[in-house]
This record gives structure tokens, C-alpha cells and sequence, in this order.
């Protein structure tokens, strides 16, 4: 398809070179002359690239978002999870992770990561609270905040 597109506009611009070679000299000077139109592959070139451009922002736009969302970039491990993340402020949060056996609070600012304290019993998390990267998770939740009134 995309080859019998160019092969026509190849022959399009063959033909009409050959036209404006072999015009006639008062043709070329007439004052009644419009000027040509935009080539129809200068238009189907600013599709392609408005197009492209058009697929690259979504596809930005699209990472930005899933970075934005807790628990979609974290992967599973049986060594370190992360138990629970509670936001104290837009910038600030605090995490619950657990390292085999123990549980550490951890306090998450711009300028980096602080240990707050280590709980003596671990504490036991219900499955429902606890901050999963599962996809089917996460649309229960987002079902549950849209069916609320």
C-alpha cells in the first residue's frame, strides 16, 4: 500500500517537472497563473509527523501516569515487601517494610530515606491493606472509589 503511495507520487512529480519544463514561456509569466497547491506529499508528510508526535507524547504521557501510581512499579519479593505507604504530605510518606522477619518504619523525604524505628512484633497486615503491584488489585480498588456516592 505504502509503496503504491509513493510509486503514484513519484510519477506525480515525474509528470509535472516534466510540464513545467516543457511550458510555454508566456504560460510561466501569465499574471492569471494561481500558484500551485501544497503537494498532496507535504500534506500526507505533516500527518505522518503530526501523527508520530501525536503517539510519542501519548506514550509519555502514559509513563508519567504509571510512575504516579503505588504499587505498579514495585515487583514482588519474598525477602523485602513493602507492608503499607501512608502519605504524610504531597512530598513525604511513610512506609512499613518488612526484611524476613522484621519490620522497619521507614520515613521517605526529597532529601532521601530515614529510619524511624524497628517494631519489636511485627505487625499483622490484613491482605486488603497491604500495597500490591497486582493489576486485579488495583482495579478492585479503583472499582470500590468509583462505586462509592
Amino acid at each position: 500500500m505504502l509503496m503504491c503511495h509513493l510509486r503514484s507520487t513519484l510519477h506525480y512529480y515525474i509528470i509535472s517537472g516534466w510540464l513545467l519544463v516543457n511550458q510555454p514561456a508566456s504560460a510561466v509569466t501569465d499574471s492569471t497563473h494561481t500558484p500551485l497547491s501544497p503537494s498532496p506529499t507535504a500534506s500526507y508528510l505533516a500527518q505522518l509527523i503530526g501523527g508520530l508526535a501525536l503517539i510519542i507524547l501519548m506514550i509519555l504521557l502514559l509513563a508519567w501516569f504509571l510512575r504516579r501510581i503505588p504499587g505498579l512499579t514495585t515487583m514482588e519479593s519474598s525477602v523485602i515487601k513493602v507492608l503499607a505507604v501512608r502519605a504524610i504530605s504531597s512530598r513525604e510518606q511513610l512506609l512499613l517494610v518488612q526484611v524476613g522477619e522484621e519490620q522497619i518504619l521507614i520515613g521517605l523525604t526529597p532529601a532521601g530515606l530515614s529510619h524511624l524505628h524497628t517494631l519489636r512484633t511485627p505487625l499483622i497486615i490484613p491482605v486488603s491493606e497491604q500495597s500490591s503491584g497486582q493489576f486485579e488489585h488495583l482495579l478492585k480498588q479503583f472499582r470500590a472509589i468509583g462505586s462509592k456516592p
